[in-house]
């Protein structure tokens, strides 16, 4: 095709004029397909007459300088896409996975939120840790068993503060959780609780308890 390119190409020998040509060209090194079709191109570029072996060699050899480190670019570009493409993908995974685990945590602050809520809507009764919301740290056990004190909407309670008796209630009233703050009981008042008078009457009687009516100052005791 080289030679066919050539108007003026009439080899006295046409076949051993390309078949020598090829072999020398097939004995040099470094002779990719590239290679050989840039020299090809340059030689139809610049030359008017058929080339002859050596010019045609010559031609390749700087095709070979010049495509070597174009080639050597090519590999490493190719290098560096690989490795791209597996730090993207494994950018991807990661990404992926820390969706997931996003995703199942929120899941599991919700579910844990939705059973708080239930927990903190269980009526208040004798026992029951509660706190007010404006006071978070500032926790009471609630003593009576119902709200019906002097005049309802409160609750009779024992304060971990004070280690006395107080009137809790009101709307920022709420039910402690096993999470909140200073839930458990403090080792004192759960004695307390246990012997306080005050607080064993306001339990709500059981079967076995001994029971009396209430018993007024103004009452004759004979």
């Amino acid at each position: 095709m080289l030679l066919a390119s050539f108007p003026n190409a009439n080899p006295g020998n046409s076949e051993a004029y390309v078949g020598m040509m090829v072999e020398e060209v097939m004995a040099e090194d470094d002779v990719s397909l590239v290679v050989l079709e840039s020299a090809c191109s340059q030689i139809r570029r610049t030359s008017k007459f058929p080339p002859t072996t050596a010019e045609v060699i010559e031609a390749i050899r700087e095709q070979v300088e010049l495509w070597e480190p174009r080639l050597v670019a090519i590999d490493s570009y190719e290098l560096e896409v690989g490795w791209i493409e597996g730090e993207l993908k494994a950018a991807t995974e990661l990404v992926a996975t820390a969706q997931a685990e996003r995703e199942k945590q929120r899941q599991a602050a919700e579910e844990k939120k939705r059973a708080d809520d239930e927990l903190r809507a269980q009526p208040l009764a004798f026992g029951a840790r509660v706190r007010y919301r404006t006071q978070p740290f500032k926790m009471y056990t609630i003593i009576s068993e119902h709200d019906a004190w002097r005049g309802g909407n409160n609750f009779l309670a024992w304060s971990d503060e004070t280690n006395d008796t107080v009137l809790v209630g009101g709307p920022e009233l709420q039910r402690a959780i096993p999470d909140d703050y200073n839930f458990e009981t403090p080792a004192e008042v759960r004695a307390k609780l246990a012997t306080d008078p005050r607080v064993q009457r306001k339990r709500r009687p059981v079967v076995g308890d001994r029971v009396t009516d209430d018993i007024h100052d103004w009452t004759d005791s004979e």
